[in-house]
């Protein structure tokens, strides 16, 4: 995209007139309407350099040429003829796969109006239900046709200045969960929940989906991360509690804080803790960051945005008031959310340059809308989940989930690991709890190279057995890591990142709220840890069973205190162990990590263990460990030495 300033001089209309004939000619897309200033006339324009270049009386029209800022407010402010032009420019790039209809994400919010010219593809009205008959299938608010864009594309304005071809390979679904008039009452809405799961699976019973979930109950009394029979059923649903075949992958909005907070940025975004049912354990809880800054000063000169690049969107909830001491990180991941706007006076305001573009449900007016705040950050979120169950139809949810986590880093929020791994634990604590594991770089996350190396383990596990009349803890189960010793010992001195992550689903008991989640509502909690290269490995299978003797089924916290190389760790055994997704990054010399062979998995205390009479101490829980590692070095080949080895241990 580019900005064509043409010098009006004399010619005034005339130059126009010639402009937009010649740029016709050389099929180069001119905007209908253009900025006028005294001696400029300002249009935006689709083209290549070689097409300019072609046209010479093209060019002696311009008075200046120049890269088109990026703004999505040119295209929200377009009227209806032109908006259709590009929108059919960017039908014309779209591809569906033959697979796509295998994977949606579904979308439970206020309807889909599945005609949108750019949904229609991927949503048709057999894809769409409601809670209530009465209510209608179709979007009555627009919250949910915007979810929907967002989570088929991502952010519109790329695609729309793009001349790249788009293959679709997932499709949507909708369960329509508002009513167009009121409110639904809060304590029906795990019931509805529920039976809009039951719904969504009854669209097309083999299709692999991925819940969206950006409705929270705006209750700002309830600061605490207690579950509530909402964020319960989630949870429920997600570890597929009648039929533990079925595993569900859910994204859930942090939720966002009043509006008339936003003038307290950032002091606000600590205030207000994250909104029911995104406490849940087993759901991805999705908060907003921004990277959206820039304002047309031309015609908005009085105008700044509020939040700095790189930091969290204005209304993004955290969990920094949750005082419980193993409740779940919360948000887990960040999004981009979009940013605001206030002026010389203080006056809050949205702004189109500042927001994300989408679908709009009244399509026949307007066929794009602007969005933000969480919900934006969550339809993509889900987006980014479906495109992973499309490249790795063999990943269950919670690999799907722990990629997520795995592949965010806080690069595009100011900070790195080693950083963070000079803060102290209050300061590591809080970061966790504004913006999680960070923002996931899925693309680059997802392929491997000669620099980087994913390895992914789905496993499963007994955490207990009974023995006589005692149910104590049971298996631990240890991997050896095919590390690239040969090459990682070319450069012993060269800093490198372990990066660890596991992901499984509790199964969750409400009965009791007062004592330590680990013990009361979480079936059990798994961890993991890695032999230290300073001691053997026969050491470290000790070290690790007398941890689990000693320290975890005591109730209380790891200290990290036998573990020699704890301050190594960003985070460290203690601030990683919240909720049923841990991640923590590991920083040392290729050296070091050349002796850490072995990682492990073991179960902690829950109440599949303390509540003997509901005879749950045999049951086994699936768990997903990612392993990835990372070299600054390019020259350090760690892949293929590691896909020699594994083919090697496959053969033998």
């Amino acid at each position: 995209m580019f900005e064509a300033w043409l010098r009006k001089g004399g010619e005034g209309a005339s130059i126009i007139q010639r402009f937009k004939r010649e740029a016709n000619k050389a099929e180069i897309f001119v905007s209908e309407r253009g900025l006028d200033f005294p001696e400029t006339s300002v249009f935006l324009i689709r083209s290549s350099i070689n097409q300019l270049k072609q046209s010479v009386l093209l060019l002696d029209c311009l008075a200046e040429f120049r890269f088109s800022k990026d703004s999505p407010a040119f295209f929200l402010d377009m009227n209806p003829r032109e908006e259709q032009e590009w929108a059919e420019n960017l039908s014309d790039r779209i591809s569906t796969e033959q697979s796509h209809k295998e994977i949606a994400v579904c979308i439970l919010d206020t309807g889909v109006n599945y005609s949108h010219p750019l949904l229609a593809q991927s949503i048709t009205l057999s894809d769409t239900d409601s809670h209530n008959p009465n209510w209608g299938k179709n979007d009555h608010a627009g919250h949910g046709t915007k979810m929907a864009g967002l989570a088929l594309y991502g952010d519109l304005y790329p695609l729309l200045v793009s001349r790249d071809k788009i293959t679709l390979t997932h499709c949507l679904e909708s369960i329509k969960i508002l009513p167009p008039e009121g409110l639904n009452p809060e304590d029906l809405y795990g019931v509805i929940t529920n039976e809009a799961i039951a719904r969504a699976e009854l669209l097309a019973i083999e299709r692999k989906r991925i819940f969206n979930l950006a409705v929270t109950a705006q209750d700002f009394s309830n600061q605490n991360s207690n579950p509530t029979s909402w964020s319960a059923t989630i949870d429920k649903l997600a570890f597929g509690y009648e039929d533990d075949s079925i595993k569900r992958l859910f994204l859930v909005s942090a939720g966002n804080l009043p509006y008339d907070e936003i003038k307290n940025y950032p002091y606000s975004n600590d205030l207000y803790a994250v909104q029911n049912p995104a406490q849940a354990w087993n759901c991805l809880t999705i908060g907003a960051f921004t990277e959206k800054v820039d304002i047309d000063t031309t015609n908005y000169p009085e105008l700044t945005a509020i939040a700095n690049e790189g930091e969290l969107s204005p209304t993004s909830s955290t969990s920094i008031l949750w005082n419980d001491s193993d409740c779940p990180i919360k948000p887990e991941i960040v999004m981009e959310g979009g940013n605001y706007a206030k002026d010389k006076k203080g006056f809050i305001t949205s702004h189109e340059s500042l927001s994300l573009i989408t679908t709009r449900s009244d399509f026949q007016n307007k066929l794009f809308t602007m969005c933000g705040d969480t919900s934006a950050a969550t339809a993509q979120a889900s987006r980014y989940a479906a495109l992973v169950a499309y490249e790795y139809p063999e990943f269950w949810a919670e690999t799907i989930r722990g990629i997520l986590v795995h592949t965010a880093d806080y690069s595009k929020l100011n900070f790195d690991y080693e950083h963070i791994k000079t803060l102290n634990q209050e300061q590591k604590k809080n970061i966790l709890r504004r913006f999680g594991y960070g923002h996931p770089k899925l693309k680059n996350a997802l392929s491997s190279g000669k620099s980087i190396c994913t390895l992914i383990i789905q496993d499963e596990i007994q955490p207990f057995i009974k023995e006589g009349s005692n149910v104590k803890t049971n298996e631990i189960k240890f991997f050896n890591l095919p590390l690239p010793v040969d090459a990682l010992n070319q450069f012993p001195l060269e800093e490198v990142e372990l990066k660890v992550t596991l992901s499984y689903f509790i199964d969750p008991n409400i009965r009791k709220i007062n004592t330590k989640y680990s013990k009361t509502y979480s079936s059990c909690a798994l961890r993991f840890d890695s032999k230290a290269g300073t001691e053997s490995l026969e050491v470290f299978k000790k070290r690790v069973n007398k941890v689990e003797r000693e320290i975890l089924d005591s109730g209380r916290l790891e200290t990290g205190f036998s573990n020699p190389e704890n301050d190594q760790w960003v985070f460290g055994s203690n601030l990683r162990s919240y909720g049923s997704i841990h991640s923590d990054t590991w920083l040392g010399t290729a050296a070091q990590l050349a002796k850490k062979e072995s990682i492990c998995v073991y179960p902690v205390g829950g109440w599949w263990k303390t509540r003997k009479q509901l005879e749950k101490y045999n049951e086994k829980i699936r768990f997903s460990l990612l392993v990835t590692i990372q070299t600054k070095n390019t020259e350090v080949d760690i892949y293929n030495e590691i896909a020699n080895r594994i083919k090697i241990d496959l053969e033998a």
